[in-house]
């Protein structure tokens, strides 16, 4: 026990004795039982919780202080719990940790007792926006180098053109059973699958462009984490796949797209927006793709923390957002007070939305909103509410000064027929 032997023992008697005789020595003024227990906490450390008058000891207090007279002093009483050591000890110590820290670990924090007082110590905090500075600058360092490059494409492109490759809500990872929705099967397999078709087709289908854009508008993760409930509404989530899997998949079918759009675009701009389903997973995959193509100047992945975000091509402004926070109709009105530099240096605006899986076009107030439907089929939650929907992926391209030229898109069924063919051929 600390602070000295079993209690109720002849040895642990003697013990309080010497502890007594310690303190006469110490405290020639002192007397009382209570000044005693207040020694032995400030100059014993846990010797003062090792026994009680009457209950731990044979005797009352009286004859055993008449009774420690004449006796020789216990010897210190070694350190035991969790205080911190004597100001002796810190003096020959100095700021070493006692009980000292494994190696390995580190402190999260320091305790010291000092003139009746404790004083705490923490490390200090970093708010959110420094932790992912600090986590960005520390990620080049260790994350791997691409094994290799993707050429340029051997005829130069239009430079007055550009292509948008708007990513609906893939919602990766979930599952839909037939039985269950009526529509189509859905799981990490095939929304892999039917996505790297999608973009295979799409970059090779368009109009030739000298910029690709490609904007994932959210939801492309099914489930922000390993709860399978969504963040804010808490609603759960029916899924195919480990969330650790699901982000390993995700980081490579977007390397596929950015490869695809490589081979046939001189450079490359992704946006990966937060969405309902993704709000913090987009960020962090945002941070993996930007370290994964550091080294390649022909991709740039925006590192933006906004919910609506936008670029500039010529005389035209392309903005996107999941829709989950401004309603569609809004648009018109929040996107001049969102970009107002860039509202006056354009001609043509569009924003590209997602969220609601409908196809819908609005011309508002000098800017068309779009959007777009996903690959995805309904869940069980969906199909139980009687929403539907069609499913497929567009490419846009945009000219400087004419804006919006051209349209491709590719249907997720027949993408999904094309895909039988192949395999039963096979």
């Amino acid at each position: 026990m600390p602070g000295g032997p079993v209690r109720g023992t002849d040895e642990h008697r003697d013990w309080v004795l010497g502890e007594i005789a310690a303190w006469r020595s110490a405290e020639a003024d002192g007397s009382g039982r209570r000044a005693f227990t207040a020694w032995q906490r400030t100059h014993r450390r846990d010797a003062g919780h090792a026994w009680a008058v009457n209950r731990d000891v044979q005797g009352t207090w009286t004859e055993l202080y008449a009774e420690a007279a004449g006796r020789p002093a216990s010897a210190p009483v070694p350190y035991v719990g969790h205080r911190p050591p004597s100001s002796a000890a810190r003096e020959t110590q100095g700021d070493q940790l006692f009980p000292p820290v494994p190696p390995g670990f580190e402190a999260k924090r320091v305790s010291t007792y000092r003139n009746g007082q404790w004083t705490i110590a923490e490390p200090e905090r970093m708010d959110d926006a420094d932790s992912i500075v600090k986590m960005i600058a520390e990620l080049p360092p260790i994350v791997g180098t691409r094994d290799y490059v993707v050429p340029p494409p051997a005829h130069p492109r239009p430079a007055e053109l550009a292509a948008c490759y708007v990513i609906g809500d893939h919602h990766l990872g979930m599952y839909a059973d037939p039985n269950e929705t009526g529509g189509a099967a859905w799981d990490a397999e095939h929304a892999d699958q039917i996505f790297r078709r999608a973009f295979d087709t799409l970059t090779v289908e368009g109009m030739v462009a000298s910029r690709a854009y490609i904007w994932d508008v959210g939801d492309f993760l099914h489930t922000d984490d390993t709860s399978n409930q969504t963040f804010r509404s808490k609603h759960v989530l029916d899924v195919s796949e480990r969330w650790p899997r699901l982000f390993k998949r995700w980081r490579d079918m977007m390397t596929h797209a950015i490869d695809r759009c490589l081979e046939q675009h001189e450079d490359v701009v992704v946006e990966i927006l937060p969405g309902n389903h993704n709000q913090h997973s987009a960020s962090a995959m945002a941070v993996v793709l930007d370290s994964y193509y550091r080294n390649e100047p022909r991709v740039q992945v925006s590192q933006s923390d906004r919910v609506v975000r936008f670029h500039k091509w010529g005389e035209c402004l392309i903005g996107g957002t999941h829709g989950h926070t401004i309603k569609i109709k809004e648009m018109a009105e929040k996107v001049p007070n969102l970009a107002p530099k860039l509202w006056g240096a354009t001609t043509r605006r569009y924003m590209y939305t997602g969220h609601t899986h409908h196809t819908e076009r609005h011309e508002l107030g000098g800017v068309t909103v779009e959007v777009f439907r996903p690959l995805s089929p309904n869940d069980a939650h969906a199909a139980a509410h009687g929403h539907s929907s069609g499913r497929s992926m567009e490419r846009l391209t945009l000219h400087k000064r004419r804006g919006q030229i051209a349209t491709n898109r590719v249907d997720a069924e027949w993408l999904e027929w094309l895909m039988r063919e192949e395999s039963e051929a096979a």
